[in-house]
């Protein structure tokens, strides 16, 4: 996960496969998904190709 829509942004934390993700609002472009973490508590940008319905 990013501070921002962006690959050069910090990473905020990391996805992991079982924790709990709400999804919060995606970027102009639609390449990336605002996230909020559930089991952790952070905020954080992910691409869009990472993120399943």
């Amino acid at each position: 996960m990013r501070s921002a829509a962006s690959a050069s942004s910090p990473v905020v934390g990391l996805c992991c496969g079982d924790h709990r993700l709400a999804h919060r609002d995606v970027s102009g472009g639609g390449q990336w998904d605002k996230v909020y973490d559930v089991n952790t508590g952070v905020s954080g940008w992910i691409s869009h190709g990472y993120w399943s319905w």
